[in-house]
């Protein structure tokens, strides 16, 4: 298949449900609503520019439960999003017999990134498919001679990134004050318990916001490899096992973690009360501190149910509901700051992003931004080592778990992932649908309420971008893997084969020297440059000047 026509979604399809082979089209997806599969091919195949094509176009039902309606319209037209303009044809469908239509008459007038929308009426309800279709300028043509138009349609999936989505559970996750007081905390000793340990100290600017180690370590070690924050607004889980649903409540555990910070949220909430340009910075960003005068709030305390006699725990459960309320708030929206700061901790351009662009503009040194090997490598991403069915889009990631099959350390105790990580998130009073949670769209409630049941998770961890992945080692939830090219080798030859009930999106690929190579050069060329520099310090102040 030529870069000409390419594909943008594509429908797995039950083997009872496929298109027959000898009908050979090749553009395949559902309808908005589900009922009806569409698929096409045109003539001349690619689809050319300014030329006009004619398609053969067929629709099943898409749970194979029987022919299509008789009276079933289908309308076909084209359209431009970056441009906001459509095709400038009526085409002519004329139906053939057993679901299939032909349409004649189209014409694409112009080089750019298309959507060819097919509307089927039936009952007084309408359904859509969608396919993207990309005429590339010559230039681009030649620099992706040899992809496949799917590949061609993932390649332009993958850049650029796009702004990083709003939290509705965070109303300050856009406001100037609460980012510039979380970037103050972020750097902030004084929210550890020994006053020596902030988000900093593991999230390291100048590494890449982590720690080059392969298991965290502030003096006890954890059991778990620091995840670098680059793009971690993008995500829909956090930690490796996605125990929080926000970037915010994401923010609040190590906090009270002994291992790691080891403070806890009356110690917090009493540095707030107690210093007065801290105060002053959080009016600014959310309020007036809570009014616990008349409070007799004990140095530390925070909640410990697994642990009810520990010291922290009494302390914490002597308080009146009130004020246990109202110090939760305040360390909530401490989380809510250092999200509001973290969400500008994201990639800029990458050789790659370069390339994108070139591909769409023609811009020859643009394309040249992605050398020979890197091409190469992109191409064994998309095909033979099949990385993008995990790390797709432009975050490169798809933001849930897998079993990565890689070998845990086997002098730490077993890692239960997302099957402990999934309770964890639905019990923590800080989550998506918790009394601290300042609004929920329905994706976000329904990722709570629709989370599959812990026990298909067992040994899954979080897929991780791969954006600047080259500066982020070591590698894997343990660290296990100490290089790109150690994780290359890893998928390559060394990946066991998997256990009874384990997920099979993983093979071995039985790379070749030079396949290993341009695979390596392509994951490098995802690299970006590093953040403004002001940004990767503390404020002189924790309220904006």
């Amino acid at each position: 298949m030529s870069v000409g026509a390419t594909l943008a979604a594509a429908l797995a399809l039950a083997p009872s449900a496929q298109v027959s082979e000898p009908v050979e089209l090749t553009h395949v997806a559902a309808t908005n609503a589900g009922t009806y599969r569409v698929a096409w091919r045109s003539d001349p195949d690619p689809i050319p520019e300014n030329e006009p094509f004619q398609l053969s176009v067929e629709i099943e039902r898409s749970d194979g439960s029987g022919p299509v309606p008789d009276d079933l319209g289908l309308q076909v037209g084209a359209w431009m999003p970056r441009h906001q303009h459509g095709m400038l044809r009526r085409p002519l469908v004329r139906r053939l017999e057993d679901g299939r239509f032909s349409v004649e008459g189209l014409l694409l007038h112009m080089e750019g990134e298309w959507q060819l929308q097919f509307d089927l009426h039936h009952a007084g309800t309408i359904e859509r498919a969608v396919f993207d279709v990309a005429l590339l300028p010559a230039p681009a043509r030649q620099a992706l001679e040899g992809f496949e138009a799917d590949e061609v349609a993932r390649i332009l999936a993958m850049s650029p990134l796009p702004p990083a989505p709003d939290d509705p559970t965070n109303a300050h996750d856009l406001d100037e004050a609460a980012a510039h007081l979380g970037r103050f905390l972020f750097f902030d000793t004084r929210l550890s318990g020994s006053g020596k340990v902030a988000c900093a100290t593991c999230h390291v600017p100048e590494l890449d916001w982590t720690d080059g180690k392969p298991l965290a370590d502030v003096g006890t070690p954890l059991a778990r490899h620091t995840m670098s924050l680059w793009n971690a607004a993008y995500g829909r889980w956090f930690f490796w096992d996605g125990r929080a649903d926000s970037l915010w409540a994401q923010a609040l555990q190590p906090l009270e973690d002994p291992r790691e910070h080891g403070s806890d949220r009356v110690s917090i909430a009493r540095l707030f009360l107690d210093d007065p340009e801290l105060r002053r910075a959080y009016t600014d960003a959310f309020g007036p501190l809570p009014d616990l005068s008349g409070a007799e709030l004990p140095a530390r305390g925070k909640p410990m149910p697994e642990s009810p006699d520990d010291p922290l725990a009494v302390a914490w459960n002597a308080l009146g509901a009130t004020d246990r309320e109202a110090l939760e708030r305040v360390f909530a929206d401490v989380g809510k700051a250092l999200a509001a700061f973290e969400r500008e901790i994201v990639t800029g351009d990458s050789p790659f992003d370069a390339f994108v662009a070139g591909l769409r503009d023609g811009d020859p040194t643009r394309i040249d931004a992605l050398s020979a090997p890197a091409r190469r490598g992109l191409k064994l991403f998309l095909g033979k080592a099949n990385c993008h069915a995990c790390h797709g889009g432009p975050e490169f990631t798809d933001r849930e778990f897998h079993d990565n099959r890689v070998p845990p350390r086997p002098e730490l105790p077993a890692d239960r992932g997302r099957l402990r990580g999934r309770a964890l998130v639905l019990e923590d009073v800080f989550n998506g649908l918790g009394p601290f949670s300042d609004g929920v769209d329905r994706d976000s409630r329904e990722k709570l309420e629709r989370a599959a049941p812990s026990g298909t998770a067992r040994s899954e961890f979080k897929t991780p971008t791969l954006r600047n992945v080259a500066r982020t080692a070591p590698y894997m939830h343990q660290g296990q893997l100490a290089t790109l090219q150690d994780v290359v080798d890893f998928y390559s030859d060394a990946i066991p084969p998997p256990v009874l009930h384990a997920e099979r999106v993983l093979y071995r690929l039985n790379l070749s020297a030079e396949e290993k190579s341009d695979l390596v050069a392509f994951l490098e060329s995802l690299s970006s440059p590093a953040l403004a520099p002001e940004l990767m310090h503390p404020p002189p102040t924790p309220w904006v000047p």
